[in-house]
């Protein structure tokens, strides 16, 4: 929680604010999932990491870069790490139907 004053309803800045708030319910929804090894889990988590690492780039200018940033490089971080367990899962899975 930050001491910001809350944007204008109908604003950009709210606009803004709910979309990273949609997208930080779908990160901690896909939590337990990627967790408990359900399929399908970490690609999910891997297209909210993007879309949210989209949102805070194309927002660049309108954000905290001092906040932002260093969220943005923890977040390309967690997705490099779920790339490599996704290609697991992918290879996994070729495996099982090939064999």
């Amino acid at each position: 929680k930050g001491t910001a004053a809350r944007p204008r309803r109908g604003s950009a800045a709210a606009a803004l604010r709910a979309v990273l708030r949609s997208l930080r319910a779908d990160l901690v929804a896909v939590d337990p999932r990627v967790r408990a090894d359900e399929h399908g889990s970490v690609h999910d988590l891997r297209k909210v990491l993007r879309r949210l690492r989209s949102v805070l780039a194309a927002y660049r200018g309108a954000l905290d870069r001092d906040a932002t940033e260093p969220l943005r490089a923890e977040l390309a971080e967690v997705s490099r790490v779920a790339g490599v367990a996704r290609d697991a899962e992918v290879l996994r899975d070729r495996l099982l139907r090939t064999a």
